[in-house]
């Protein structure tokens, strides 16, 4: 990341919670510290019914530690989430099974979302313009 900018694990969350039809993430606040003036904080992040066997209903990650801004400490709480799904991920092996995208019921579906914005192309498929 150049100039300070901040990662995009909270849209890469979203983005995975959209694709496997899954409930939103719930972020909150679980904790300040300091004055006014130079607060930290530090965020959660709640998923529900993650599509993996020996995980709960409902878990919840928290930032790694206080940052100065709510943002960071979010996008930090997010990073641990993917993290913890990509070890789910390893651990099921053979045994995970996405939900089909909702594009699958268009009839282009090969162009949906190119011409969306969304940056995703199943394998074989045309590029669209």
């Amino acid at each position: 990341m150049e100039g300070g900018e901040l990662p995009q694990y909270k849209a890469l969350l979203q983005t995975f919670c959209q694709r496997m039809r899954l409930p939103l993430p719930v972020y909150k606040e679980v904790g300040s510290e300091g004055p006014e003036h130079r607060k930290l904080y530090q965020m959660a992040v709640t998923l529900n019914r993650l599509p993996f066997d020996e995980v709960p209903a409902e878990i919840t990650f928290e930032s790694s530690s206080p940052f100065p801004t709510k943002r960071m400490a979010e996008e930090d709480a997010a990073g641990a989430a993917l993290e913890a799904i990509a070890e789910y991920e390893e651990k099921a092996k053979g045994n995970f099974k996405p939900v089909p995208l909702l594009t699958d019921n268009f009839v282009d579906s090969e162009c949906f979302g190119q011409t969306k914005g969304i940056p995703f192309k199943r394998e074989g498929q045309r590029i669209c313009t």
